[in-house]
């Protein structure tokens, strides 16, 4: 898990590299979830979430 709060990640550059990076990680089947600063105001509902989509992610690959 990777939390960007940086600023340089909010403006054009910084954003055209975070998703040239998911694109990248997507080749390797790695599944990406961005989540904003407004969704960690509620962390326990973000978190759980990121919980379910692992979970669905796991039971994908695990049949």
């Amino acid at each position: 898990m990777e939390i960007d709060a940086h600023p340089a990640h909010l403006d054009l550059l910084g954003t055209t590299m975070d998703k040239q990076r998911d694109r990248q990680l997507h080749l390797i089947g790695w599944q990406v979830e961005r989540v904003t600063p407004l969704d960690l105001l509620d962390i326990g509902g973000c978190c759980d979430e990121l919980a379910a989509l692992y979970a669905a992610r796991v039971a994908t690959l695990t049949g």
